[in-house]
């Protein structure tokens, strides 16, 4: 997961005790192209595209980030202000209404898109597996799942 930078929340006060993280949790591997790789190396790959393996781009991340923006600052903004009251129960209570938002947000981007759609090919692969699914960023739904928020100390 990457922490969220705070040139984007600028009203976030130094002495806040928790970085606010969203993205791809790393474990859970699978194979691609005859070597393992995890979700977070799946959601890179999604996100800007790789053209070595004709992956084009279906950047999902920021704008599912983008699409609850104001919700999420609404939250990070109570978050700041209970941090300088010193109120740590709130604290943690408002980064994670911002973290479930982000989640949401982002699960349904990945889900709704809009995405190129997927080649021929990859779409004839996937029913050699038995897959019927045409959404370009759900296979297993490993992916999806692995689609999550962390709170950590500073």
């Amino acid at each position: 997961c990457h922490p969220k930078s705070k040139r984007k929340f600028p009203e976030l006060p130094e002495n806040l005790l928790s970085h606010f993280l969203r993205g791809v949790c790393d474990h859970c591997g699978v194979l691609f192209f005859n070597k393992e790789i995890n979700n977070a190396e799946i959601g890179y790959m999604a996100e800007f595209g790789c053209p070595e393996r004709n992956i084009p781009e279906r950047t999902w991340l920021q704008p599912g980030i983008d699409d609850a923006k104001k919700d999420i600052e609404k939250y990070l903004s109570k978050a700041a202000q209970a941090a300088i009251e010193g109120n740590e129960s709130l604290v943690e209570i408002s980064l994670s209404y911002a973290g479930e938002k982000a989640k949401a947000s982002v699960k349904d981007k990945v889900v709704n898109g809009p995405f190129q759609e997927l080649a021929k090919a990859t779409l004839a692969a996937r029913k050699r597996r038995g897959v019927t699914r045409e959404k370009p960023l759900i296979d297993t739904g490993q992916f999806l799942n692995a689609i999550n928020y962390v709170i950590r100390e500073k």
